[in-house]
């Protein structure tokens, strides 16, 4: 049985970086240096946001109970619109969600092998792709983000190839991947115009050593910029967190542990460790530029969290003394970007963080409990969700922004860019 389980925990590793929560974003780069006083509490403290240059990095940062506060934009109770659930148009493994501006949606369904392009009724108006290994034919689909881009990026994790497809899903043309590509089945996070990709490969410390000892056993998980032609390779960031906790022949699941998440931008990359409010932005060549703060405290871990989410195997367990911060990061089509609060109970609510093009912090946004946000648009959220029965589904959800500065900025031109 021990070779079972040592396989089961390297499957653990391989499918770490398997997108679940996708999309882009695009954040400025500012060396402002400045401090001004925002948003009034209600208990009559000023959250300050201040932005400084440090050695040619421009770190932002927002103080306050910032976690606390309702930025004003309200997300609708129940979808508005929902595809695959209690008709005849089943959805399967659906890998990858694409909204549109007029309401409609594009999804990649690695169940039939095909990309479901959809109007703002729900209506199924085209269909791309099968079961099968020439042009336009999938294995095992997954949709890859394209900031900036019409067209569709699809990564085929049993083909081991990219192909891009219109917006109307007539395929355009396969990407080649020099022989030298070694992330094999691994999908990229995200793509620029030019096609450089972001990969997060996972290694176990300590590597097949580890695996033969009791104790916990942690992963390093990079974020790799990749030119998928000349193999060259950029490291971004690495980050060491726990994956699991082996007793004897038994694997437990380390409750609370860090989730590192990144996104790509127009511009470069953003990413952040999943432990601490920050987010760190890098160029296209590797270097930092600016770093997002939030100065607020974490939440500390509480027995009855652990035997909420682990019963009493979680109490002998290397438990982190406080909860994870981020775990999801998302840019919606004005430009601001969308820091998913980890959520221990899933039942609840999501918390996001949302920061605006300059980088400050302006409050909370609260999306449905056990809904998978993936695609923001100006005026509407797209995600997947299950019923009762397990069975896959998309839902569209209508969101009305508050003022707060969300309707001041030019669509037609990139927010902050000079």
């Amino acid at each position: 049985m021990l070779h079972v389980r040592i396989a089961w925990v390297r499957f653990r590793v391989a499918t770490q970086a398997w997108p679940a929560r996708i999309s882009a974003c695009v954040i400025p780069l500012l060396c402002l240096t400045g401090c001004e006083p925002k948003h009034p509490d209600a208990d009559g403290s000023t959250s300050v946001f201040t932005r400084k240059d440090s050695a040619g990095i421009a770190i932002c940062t927002t103080s306050g109970d910032v976690a606390k506060m309702d930025l004003g934009w309200d997300v609708g109770s129940q979808p508005d619109l929902v595809i695959g659930a209690g008709d005849s148009m089943y959805l399967f493994r659906v890998q990858g969600i694409k909204g549109s501006s007029d309401g409609g949606v594009v999804a990649v369904d690695a169940g039939s092998q095909e990309l479901r392009f959809f109007d703002r009724q729900g209506n199924l108006v085209q269909r791309a792709g099968r079961n099968g290994e020439g042009p336009g034919e999938f294995r095992d689909p997954v949709l890859v983000p394209w900031p900036g881009q019409d067209s569709l990026l699809v990564f085929d994790r049993g083909l081991v190839r990219l192909q891009v497809f219109s917006s109307d899903g007539t395929y355009t043309r396969g990407i080649r991947l020099s022989r030298a590509w070694m992330h094999g089945r691994l999908s990229p996070l995200g793509a620029n115009g030019s096609l450089g990709l972001l990969l997060e490969p996972s290694s176990i410390v300590g590597g097949e050593r580890a695996l033969q000892s009791d104790g916990l056993i942690q992963i390093a998980r990079r974020f790799v910029w990749l030119d998928p032609i000349g193999v060259r390779e950029l490291l971004l960031d690495t980050f060491v967190v726990d994956l699991t906790f082996r007793d004897g022949e038994s694997y437990l699941d380390i409750p609370f542990a860090a989730r590192p998440a990144a996104i790509v931008t127009d511009t470069g990359v953003l990413v952040t460790d999943g432990r601490i409010p920050e987010i760190r932005e890098y160029g296209r060549s590797g270097v930092l530029r600016r770093i997002l703060r939030v100065d607020i405290p974490r939440s500390e871990v509480t027995t009855e969290m652990v035997l909420t989410v682990a019963g009493e195997k979680g109490l002998r367990l290397p438990v982190p003394d406080s909860l994870p911060f981020f775990d999801v990061l998302l840019r919606d089509d004005k430009g601001w970007v969308w820091a998913g609060m980890y959520n221990w109970n899933t039942r609840n609510a999501k918390n996001w963080i949302v920061f605006d093009p300059d980088g400050e912090a302006k409050g909370i946004v609260r999306t449905p409990a056990e809904f998978d946000v993936q695609s923001i648009g100006e005026g509407m959220i797209w995600g997947t969700s299950r019923d009762k029965f397990g069975v896959e589904y998309i839902g569209r959800y209508g969101i009305v922004r508050g003022s707060n500065g969300a309707g001041t900025l030019n669509p037609q031109k990139e927010p902050g860019l000079r």
